[in-house]
């Protein structure tokens, strides 16, 4: 993202003996840096527009972030957990519930997490529940230095087995 700094070095450069030059007294001088300032911020959106286009250019990939260990609750009868995943409706955004581990801490904590294309849930031969989180960089560790990307996520619910419930009785 060095375009933006360039960008703006060279407004100044090209922008301080036009603005500054002509000044006539005390508000005109205000005016002029006023303008000069506007300048600068036009510069800034043009390096902005550049960086954003030749980071778009760049390859990327996706990157394990972290893996949070998922818990179950228990059942009814108190004997085994299964209720990993839970979903929901909050302002009308649907949502995923779920409790995980407190890194470095007795205890768990809830977790929600918007639903949409970025998160898959997965069900595997397994007794515990995962939650996989991956971001999006680019490919070469130093091309963040010309371009500038959106920070993408994805993330995988991976879960026992079984978890999830696939009838629906409406009524």
């Amino acid at each position: 993202m060095i375009w933006p700094l360039i960008c703006v070095i060279i407004g100044i450069i090209l922008s301080v003996k036009e603005v500054f030059e002509f000044s006539n007294g005390f508000l005109g001088y205000c005016g002029d840096v006023i303008w000069f300032l506007f300048l600068i911020i036009i510069y800034a959106l043009v390096g902005a527009t550049i960086s954003f286009l030749v980071g778009w250019t760049f390859p990327k990939k996706w990157v394990a972030e972290k893996k949070i260990d998922l818990v179950s609750l228990r059942e009814s009868n108190g004997l085994k957990g299964h209720f990993f995943l839970g979903t929901g409706n909050i302002n009308n955004n649907l949502c995923y519930f779920f409790y995980k581990k407190d890194s470095g801490k007795e205890g768990y904590r809830p977790g929600k997490l918007d639903a949409g294309d970025n998160v898959l849930v997965v069900e595997w031969q397994r007794e515990s529940g995962v939650l996989e989180t991956w971001t999006r960089e680019f490919k070469n560790r130093f091309a963040w230095l010309m371009g500038f990307h959106g920070q993408g996520r994805r993330y995988k619910f991976s879960i026992p087995k079984g978890s999830l419930k696939q009838e629906f009785h409406l009524g």
